[in-house]
């Protein structure tokens, strides 16, 4: 009876962690552009919300985490880059909580409208970054961590209504971090019998 292929052999391994690496990386840039337009596009929610000293009171901080993509969507074009795609990737995510964050304290706290930032930046990194279960927790993690701190530093919660609405927004996307990443290797380890069959 012929043996039964073994699940993902070292040499299929390497074929798919640099098919997987190959597709981040361009992932990675491609989220690195987009973060920092949207990032400084967003002068203009500044305005409507604000007014024009919000715009004055926030561009710094929106325009160094812009410079700060670009600066990451240079790096992933180099080999070291590359080697490093991952950490790179989570210092992308980083920037834009805090500025995010950063915000929400400076102004009404967990009132605040700008919750919806932070849930843009789990969305874009579940469609997009196609991290790790591992790396998604991290970012779950931190992007939470720093909306509850931005929150109870600006001041004690007045209304829990508006508080318990906005973290519930937050808590399904959390949710759906994980999700890409899982399905991926529930689909590799599937279909690998099949991949190494079409290989030899």
């Amino acid at each position: 009876m012929p043996d039964q292929p073994t699940v993902l052999d070292s040499s299929l391994r390497k074929k798919f962690q640099r098919y997987e690496r190959d597709i981040r990386v361009k992932n990675y840039r491609l989220c690195a552009i987009l973060a920092g337009l949207f990032m400084v596009l967003g002068a203009s929610l500044d305005w409507i919300v604000y007014d024009v000293a919000g715009v004055f009171q926030f561009i710094a901080f929106r325009v160094f985490t812009a410079i700060v993509c670009m600066i990451i969507w240079v790096a992933l074009a180099t080999e070291w880059g590359r080697r490093f795609h991952r950490a790179l990737g989570l210092c992308m995510a980083i920037p834009l909580i805090a500025c995010i964050s950063w915000m929400i304290f400076m102004k009404e706290g967990s009132d605040s409208p700008y919750y919806a930032g932070l849930n843009l930046v789990m969305l874009g990194a579940a469609v997009l970054m196609r991290w790790s279960l591992q790396d998604s927790l991290i970012v779950v993690a931190l992007t939470l961590s720093a909306y509850l701190l931005a929150c109870f530093a600006h001041s004690p919660i007045s209304n829990r209504s508006i508080f318990y609405n906005n973290r519930n927004y937050s808590a399904p996307l959390a949710k759906q971090e994980g999700v890409p990443s899982r399905a991926l290797r529930m689909l590799v380890m599937r279909f690998t019998p099949c991949l190494r069959a079409v290989d030899r």
